[in-house]
């Protein structure tokens, strides 16, 4: 039974990255990196997870997290440019 949660997270991995590697980040909203963080957080959260699987996972999370980061400074500079165009209105 172990073995095959091994292999679970470990296929969850590889199509992750495989997704991502097809995917630019700027093609991917922001509520799709969330819901892979939760998928994540959940995985990293079992007790069958090894320590290299945990790590995949975590570097996987930190990449979700900086992209995710990313997209809301850009939303925040779109809202900022909109709203100095209507004061100078």
């Amino acid at each position: 039974m172990e073995n095959n949660t091994e292999n679970n997270v470990t296929g969850i991995i590889e199509e992750n990255n495989t997704e991502n590697n097809m995917n630019n980040t700027e093609n991917v909203g922001i509520e799709d990196n969330f819901e892979q963080l939760e998928d994540i957080i959940s995985k990293m959260q079992s007790d069958r997870i090894t320590l290299e699987q945990s790590f995949e996972l975590y570097n996987k999370g930190l990449s979700l997290v900086q992209d995710c980061n990313n997209q809301i400074e850009k939303i925040e500079k779109q809202i900022k440019i909109i709203e100095e165009g209507n004061i100078n209105e």
